[in-house]
């Protein structure tokens, strides 16, 4: 170790003399070689420690030689390489220890090893106890939980089920009741007719019907005088019936009244037939101006029927009907009858597109007539559905006796002086019979459609 020091005294020795005239690089490069002298692995194999003594002689002895007239380059490698060959501790102590002391030594180092492999075996003991307790408590707390959620869930169930029997309770019930009321035999057919019931029958024949206010009757809004025209003859008022019929119209007060309030109807038998007929007696008072207008404006029957011809030709077909009429021959008469028949100007395929009904008479009756018998011939086109519009109107057929004297709450000028009867009659005969053929039927969509009245401001919309 002398020679060692010897070797490095030498070296700190001329370190210190080129200090004195060194760059701060110079004496940087000189450390860094100093530490690079030999590599620490020499000293590594301690039972290799003889043979290292030796070199590390012969290295103290070379460096020693070289000392004296190194650049300063070489003693910083020099000194470097002497650092790292000692690794700042005495080397001399490990060249010198005996055998004993390194066998003390390596020893020592098994039983520190031996020391961490115990505490690392029991450090992972606690920790693995440590996980197993925690995973008992997650699993006991997870199970307590779980069987709190299914004594919940129960519950929630059991209410769910109490509430939904208290409603089927109640359901039966009502059912129970409805059987109780209704008495329905076992095994009848009842409620599939029912459920299975149509608004319009297959086969029945649907018409609209009503029975127009005039002003014979003196009183109320929406009566008519002259204002719609005369009706039997003037086919340019005659939408204005069908209007009224199916409610296609803007009226408020005005033109809107029936005497007998419009209805779906029927026609009846096994041959198609509807007649209606009624007799009703009219009061006129002494001194009213108006005494007349019942002559002039009787009521006023109103039907129609609407036919669909499926087929692709034209159809002409005869109708028959029945009825009455009042014509008064010193005034223009706004009573009479007629047949009327509307065409669409478009085909059914194309029903948007129809935007106009075009009136045709069929049929007048210019005679005053408590009754009477008719025919027309009527053409359907070929895809379009038709409606046919028959028109009759009161008859008086009696009058001129006196009927009391003046009641209590009438002036003498307004006393009942005079009583008139009435009589009025529509009526089609034979239309299942005679009119419908293969190719025709009755439009019961544009019926309904006419008789629930859709709020609409013109008759073609009925056809839309």
């Amino acid at each position: 170790m002398t020679i060692a020091n010897e070797a490095i005294d030498a070296l700190h020795q001329r370190i210190k003399d080129l200090a004195a005239n060194s760059t701060p690089d110079q004496l940087a490069y000189l450390a860094k070689s100093l530490e690079s002298m030999i590599g620490k692995k020499a000293i590594s194999d301690i039972v290799q420690m003889t043979k290292v003594k030796e070199i590390i002689d012969a290295l103290q002895e070379r460096l020693r030689d070289l000392a004296v007239n190194s650049t300063p380059d070489q003693l910083a490698y020099l000194a470097k390489a002497l650092e790292s060959i000692i690794d700042k501790s005495a080397v001399s102590e490990i060249v010198q220890m005996t055998d004993g002391k390194l066998k003390e030594l390596i020893d020592s180092a098994k039983k520190h090893l031996t020391d961490l492999d115990n505490k690392k075996a029991s450090s992972l003991a606690v920790i693995s106890e440590s996980e197993k307790q925690l995973l008992k408590r997650i699993d006991e707390k997870g199970t307590t939980n779980l069987s709190l959620l299914d004594t919940r869930k129960n519950a929630n169930i059991a209410a769910i089920n109490s509430v939904g029997n208290d409603h089927k309770d109640g359901l039966k019930g009502l059912v129970n009741n409805f059987r109780t009321v209704n008495d329905v035999p076992s095994g009848s057919s009842i409620m599939k007719e029912v459920r299975n019931r149509h608004m319009i029958e297959p086969g029945a024949l649907p018409f609209l019907f009503g029975v127009l206010s005039r002003k014979n009757n003196y009183f109320g809004h929406g009566t008519f005088t002259t204002e719609l025209g005369q009706w039997s003859s003037d086919v340019t008022k005659t939408d204005y019936m069908l209007q009224l019929l199916a409610g296609t119209h803007t009226y408020d007060t005005s033109y809107v009244s029936f005497y007998r309030p419009r209805q779906l109807s029927f026609l009846e038998g096994s041959k198609g037939t509807f007649i209606y007929g009624e007799s009703y007696p009219r009061f006129m008072y002494d001194g009213f101006s108006e005494q007349f207008n019942m002559l002039k404006y009787p009521y006023a029957a109103l039907g129609v029927i609407f036919v669909k011809n499926t087929s692709n030709v034209d159809i002409s077909k005869t109708l028959n009907f029945v009825g009455s009429a009042m014509w008064y021959k010193d005034e223009v008469n706004y009573g009479g009858a007629g047949l009327f028949i509307g065409t669409p100007d478009k085909t059914n395929t194309r029903k948007s597109e129809i935007s106009r009904i075009t009136w045709a008479r069929i049929y007048q009756h210019e005679i005053n007539s408590p009754e009477f018998i008719a025919s027309g011939n009527i053409i359907i086109p070929a895809g379009k559905t038709v409606t046919v519009l028959l028109y009759t109107s009161s008859n008086l057929h009696s009058g001129g006796e006196r009927v009391g004297e003046t009641p209590e709450f009438f002036e003498s000028e307004h006393t009942y002086s005079t009583i008139y009867g009435q009589f009025i009659q529509w009526g089609i005969y034979n239309f299942r019979s005679n009119f419908l053929t293969t190719g025709l039927e009755v439009d019961v969509e544009r019926t309904l459609r006419a008789w629930q009245c859709p709020g609409l401001d013109a008759t073609h919309k009925i056809w839309n």
